[in-house]
């Protein structure tokens, strides 16, 4: 499976391994505070990291494990999933609280985003984010995504933004 390098990240596809430290980043208040899931219980988190190992094997593309490169420490998830509520993959990602203000966030989106376009070779596709969370609104706004729906889901402040193959090659 494929593994992205950047200056200070390692992007790959999840290891059994990974499942606690996964389970812990999830279940983190603060972690989860800007989404509107919340904290997850474990089995949910769980549920969820088997989610993502199966769609790597389905697809050939999902959510990545992201690493620290020079400590080789899990900090966080981002890359593409599916939802049953929306026929394009949608991007997600989540940081640990203690990798916070390094700007790694912008580094493993861009790093993502790049991948799904070149290699993977997406069309489109979608993200969400509350309207409260602003850090994660200009993260994606700042690779070129653009708000098309308020009130995504029925929830208030949901905010869904979109992004083509065509639009990203254009701006880079």
């Amino acid at each position: 499976m494929t593994e992205i390098v950047t200056r200070r990240l390692i992007l790959r596809p999840f290891k059994e391994s990974d499942q606690g430290v996964f389970v812990a980043l999830k279940k983190d208040l603060a972690n989860m505070a800007g989404t509107t899931v919340g904290p997850m219980a474990d089995e949910a988190a769980a549920r969820q990291f088997a989610e993502y190992k199966a769609q790597w094997q389905g697809l050939g593309i999902g959510v990545f494990a992201v690493e620290h490169k020079d400590s080789r420490s899990f900090i966080g998830e981002c890359g593409f999933a599916r939802r049953e509520d929306l026929p394009e993959l949608t991007l997600r990602y989540t940081i640990d609280r203690t990798w916070w203000g390094r700007r790694l966030a912008p580094e493993a989106v861009a790093a993502a985003v790049e991948y799904g376009f070149v290699k993977a070779l997406l069309d489109e596709f979608s993200a969400l984010a509350l309207s409260t969370n602003e850090r994660s609104c200009r993260i994606l706004e700042g690779v070129g995504m653009h708000l098309i729906q308020e009130g995504f889901g029925g929830v208030t402040g949901f905010r869904r933004y979109h992004l083509t193959k065509e639009r990203w090659f254009g701006m880079t």
